[in-house]
């Protein structure tokens, strides 16, 4: 299962070229946010949703025909 290369890479090039960050997270991003919410670091932060996402819920692509 999953995507060929090609598809891959197509996926890849789409979400960054549209994300506001022009980047692709990577595992460690991930990583370094649970570490930092599991630190004394976030001992005041609680109820919270947190995104990793090189900021593509906040932009609206533009689709060109």
């Amino acid at each position: 299962m999953g995507l060929d290369n090609d598809a891959f890479k197509g996926f890849a090039t789409f979400f960054k070229e549209n994300s506001l960050l022009k980047y692709i997270g990577q595992p460690e991003d991930v990583a370094n946010l649970a570490s930092f919410l599991a630190s004394d670091l976030a001992r005041n932060i609680t109820g919270s949703i947190y995104f990793t996402d090189s900021g593509s819920l906040l932009h609206t692509p533009e689709f060109k025909k």
